[in-house]
């Protein structure tokens, strides 16, 4: 299945447990294998706080997920990642 990537935009994200974190914000390419590498999330700001991201002075706090920690997309992302490993995620980087 392909998806383009107006159609990703503004989708919720959700982890592996059912927590919504956010919305689907875009994509990052990675010119030299010409594949997607990740998906840029924009955080709900309590779950920003909560895993310790940082937020810009104007706009949402965001996350990059590598592409091969999503385990689907349908009417929202779901995650491979629970609540607890995407805070451990982001702590570590």
């Amino acid at each position: 299945m392909q998806i383009r990537d107006d159609a990703l935009r503004k989708k919720k994200v959700m982890t592996s447990d059912g927590k919504h974190i956010g919305t689907a914000h875009g994509l990052e390419f990675d010119s030299e294998s010409y594949a997607v590498s990740t998906i840029i999330i924009h955080l709900e700001s309590d779950i920003a706080k909560e895993i310790g991201a940082k937020k810009p002075l104007i706009g949402k706090a965001e996350i990059s997920v590598p592409v091969k920690k999503i385990s689907g997309i349908t009417d929202s992302v779901v995650l491979r990642l629970d609540f607890a490993e995407l805070k451990e995620s982001v702590i570590e980087s």
